[in-house]
C-alpha cells in the first residue's frame, strides 16, 4: 500500500454544494483550518469526520476521497458508451484544460492512452501509459461514420506529434459530449437530402449560447463542429488542416464557418 496515496475532491464537491469552507466546517464541527488543510491535501480525515463531510456534502465518502497512485492523472470520466462494457482501458485527452476519460472496448483492437485504477461515476484515476506531454497532444473526435477514423490516422501520419482518435457514437452523443467537455471536435453524419443548413441547425439547437466553428465534408455527407476559438490551434488544427485535403471533400469556401450565438 505504500504506492498509494489519499487523493481529495473535498474543495470541487464543496463548491459544487455551494457551501463556503466556514459553513462546511460549522456543519461537521471542526474548524476553516481543518477544512483547508483536507482540500490541500496537508491532512487526512478520520473516519468519524469523512463520514461527516459526506453527510454535509449530501454524497458517498468515495466521491470524496479515494486511493490513488502517485503518478495517476485526475480525469473526468466520460459517460460509459454502450460498446465498452465496463472496460478499465481509457483514451486520454486534454480538453478546455482538464484531463477527460473514455472507456474504450475491453478486447478492441485501438491502442488505450491508460488504464482506471479507480473511478467514481464521474471522476477518475488513470495510470497513464504515455507522457503527460503526449497525452496533451490528443484530439478527441467523436461521431458516426467511419471516414473520422481514417482522418485521424491520416492527421497523425501526416504530423508525428499528433494524437488524434475517433470515438464512434451518434450524432446524439457526440453533440452531448462536445457541450458537456469530453471531446474537441463531434462529428454529425448528414441523412438523405440534409445540407449544411442541417447541421447547422443541430448544433445550434444542442449548444445555443456557444460560439462554434462547422465544417462540411459534403462528399461524405458529414459535417464537424467544434468550439470556434479552438479551431485555429493546435493540435485541433491539424486535424482540420488534414481535412482540407481534397480526398475528404472539405468545402473550402466554408471552412470553417463560423456560427455566433
Amino acid at each position: 500500500m505504500s504506492d498509494l496515496r489519499l487523493d481529495t475532491r473535498l474543495r470541487s464537491r464543496r463548491r459544487a454544494a455551494g457551501l463556503s469552507q466556514t459553513a462546511l466546517a460549522e456543519r461537521t464541527g471542526v474548524s476553516r483550518q481543518a477544512i483547508v488543510a483536507i482540500e490541500g491535501g496537508r491532512n487526512a480525515p478520520s473516519t468519524m469526520l469523512s463520514l461527516r463531510l459526506a453527510r454535509a456534502l449530501e454524497c458517498r465518502v468515495e466521491d470524496i476521497f479515494h486511493l490513488t497512485r502517485p503518478d495517476a492523472l485526475q480525469a473526468r470520466l466520460a459517460p460509459e458508451a454502450d460498446r465498452c462494457g465496463g472496460s478499465e482501458r481509457v483514451a486520454l485527452a486534454r480538453v478546455a484544460g482538464d484531463w477527460v476519460a473514455h472507456r474504450l472496448p475491453p478486447a478492441g483492437a485501438e491502442a488505450a492512452d491508460g488504464v482506471l485504477v479507480s473511478h467514481t461515476d464521474t471522476q477518475a484515476s488513470v495510470s497513464p501509459l504515455f507522457s503527460e506531454a503526449k497525452l496533451a497532444r490528443g484530439v478527441l473526435v467523436a461521431g458516426s461514420g467511419p471516414l473520422l477514423g481514417v482522418a485521424a490516422s491520416r492527421a497523425n501520419r501526416r504530423f508525428a506529434d499528433l494524437q488524434a482518435r475517433w470515438l464512434p457514437s451518434g450524432n446524439r452523443r457526440a453533440l452531448d459530449l462536445l457541450a458537456d467537455g469530453f471531446v474537441h471536435i463531434a462529428g454529425l453524419q448528414l441523412e438523405g437530402d440534409d445540407g449544411p443548413d442541417a447541421a447547422i441547425a443541430a448544433a445550434k439547437g444542442a449548444l445555443p449560447s456557444w460560439r462554434l466553428r462547422t465544417v462540411q465534408l459534403a462528399k461524405w455527407h458529414q459535417a464537424l463542429v467544434l468550439p470556434a476559438e479552438s479551431a485555429d490551434a493546435p493540435p485541433v488544427s491539424r486535424v482540420l488542416e488534414t481535412l482540407a485535403d481534397p480526398e475528404f471533400g472539405a468545402d473550402a469556401d466554408r471552412m470553417p464557418a463560423t456560427i455566433t450565438p
